[in-house]
């Protein structure tokens, strides 16, 4: 791994993490809409990356949101999942196999980004809402948090994202 690569991937890191934490952990809107903004880290994480390291990383991402959620691995579970399916997805959703593929909206274009990121929220989401359900129990206020909390989370991730990609243009 690159100097830079690793450089960027600390940033998104400790971006997320700060705000996922401090910020986003007890934020609901509605009690439906529940923001889990770390899963654009393991999204954006270069698709080059070997799946180890990013099964790893997502690992231990999850299980530090866990430690400050009181989760017992419910985050962590969801990340893992996450982190073995994105480069798969990726090869579905874009037919591109370019080595300097960065994960952007510029990149990517809006229409495949989000192919990309909803399906793989989605899954996150409904991994952590069943889990902490216990099940599917109140199936219909279950769909309800798992589809309000991908699309909120989506927008969180868009607006960081976007937030990056302006900075970098200004330098």
């Amino acid at each position: 791994m690159s100097r830079k690569l690793i450089v960027r991937l600390a940033f998104y890191f400790l971006l997320l993490v700060v705000l996922q934490i401090p910020l986003l952990h007890n934020w609901v809107l509605y009690d439906v809409a529940f923001p889990f903004p770390y899963i654009g880290f393991i999204l954006l994480m270069p698709h080059t990356l070997p799946k180890g390291w990013a099964i790893t990383l997502a690992f231990f991402l999850g299980l530090l949101i866990d430690v400050f959620s009181n989760t017992p691995g419910i985050h962590a579970s969801a990340s893992v999942l996450v982190a073995y399916y994105r480069v798969s997805w990726l090869q579905v959703v874009s037919d591109s196999s370019n080595e300097e593929m960065d994960l952007t909206f510029l990149f990517l274009g809006t229409s495949k980004f989000t192919l990309f990121m909803l399906p793989l929220i989605f899954i996150h989401h409904a991994v952590i809402f069943v889990l902490e359900n216990e099940g599917f129990k109140w199936a219909g206020m279950l769909l309800s948090k798992v589809l309000w909390s991908t699309f909120f989370s989506y927008f969180l991730i868009c607006l960081v994202t976007l937030s990056v990609v302006s900075n970098k243009r200004r330098k």
